[in-house]
């Protein structure tokens, strides 16, 4: 169950059972493109399977020693060390052996933030441009380059805060992130990793209801107190992948307030106590963080 969306830098083939290629561009590992078809078609893995032509494989056979450490040494910086460890102690060499390859790719509405024409966000000084706002290259070049005109004519215009406007929100990340390194035991990174997406996938995940909602809701914060307080990280890349995790973690109760508050069946949203598409819903959900809480409004 190791899932990825996208080949990353897997140098290897995509074949069917009987080992013929699924896609036309490749028919050996090419380590300059892998092989495309798994981002041109994100579908096809379903298709397979529902056409009873599955599984699909990911087949790295014939790759070059160099190839293959260079795709060991890019796996760890993307994320695969329990991937990698798990092939090491099984004795799996991906040289000899295809695997089963699965993936996921995101479908639907995403949630972004506001901004205006000139890619102005509510909170005056913040501008946006890019996956936060759209998703496609064409407009975030575009807004990028508006976005930043207008930032630098509004900082000509401002006077610098002061330098000690945020040192009790500096003093307390510097505390967060020296409690972590300092430890000398508990859980690392890529434990919170793993019980942030088994809550994400048991509780907000293909099947949503209020009750599922708010369980993992407060799974979530309870992760976040307990990760708080005990995590480690012994270098500053772990401290990076830590951070990480947090923001997801928040990302997380993002995404449970949100279904939580809409209260229908929409795409790959899908709640089992409001089963129907609501034909009235033609607002936009917006969720601004205060003191008090996450704030939710319809507009």
């Amino acid at each position: 169950y190791f899932t990825r969306s996208g080949q990353a830098t897997w140098v290897g083939v995509v074949r069917d059972p009987q080992d013929r290629p699924v896609g036309p561009f490749l028919d050996r590992p090419d380590r300059r493109f892998s092989d495309m078809i798994i981002e041109v078609d994100k579908g096809l893995f379903q298709e397979y399977d529902l056409t009873g032509r599955g599984p699909v494989y990911m087949d790295c056979r014939g790759i070059s020693e160099k190839d293959y450490a260079y795709m060991q040494h890019w796996f760890e910086h993307e994320g695969f060390s329990a991937l990698t460890r798990h092939l090491h102690e099984k004795g799996i060499d991906l040289r000899k052996n295809p695997i089963e390859w699965a993936t996921y790719g995101m479908r639907g509405s995403c949630g972004c933030i506001r901004q205006d024409e000139r890619g102005r966000t509510s909170l005056e000084g913040l501008y946006v441009a890019g996956d936060e706002t759209t998703r496609s290259i064409s407009p975030a070049a575009v807004f990028g380059w508006i976005a930043g005109e207008d930032a630098a004519r509004w900082s000509r215009i401002r006077e610098n805060p002061p330098s000690n406007f945020a040192d009790e929100v500096f003093s307390e990340k510097e505390n967060f992130v020296q409690a972590m390194q300092t430890r000398q035991a508990g859980p690392n990174w890529r434990e919170a990793n793993i019980a942030l997406q088994q809550i994400m996938s048991d509780y907000a995940g293909s099947i949503r209801s209020a009750t599922l909602l708010e369980a993992g809701l407060n799974h979530l914060r309870r992760l976040r107190e307990e990760a708080s307080a005990t995590v480690i990280a012994g270098n500053p890349h772990e401290v990076m992948r830590t951070l990480e995790v947090f923001n997801l973690i928040e990302l997380g109760e993002l995404v449970c307030i949100a279904a939580m508050e809409r209260r229908e069946t929409r795409g790959n949203h899908k709640r089992t106590d409001y089963p129907y598409t609501n034909p009235l819903f033609d607002k936009q959900l917006f969720v601004r963080k205060t003191n008090k809480g996450p704030a939710l409004e319809w507009r």
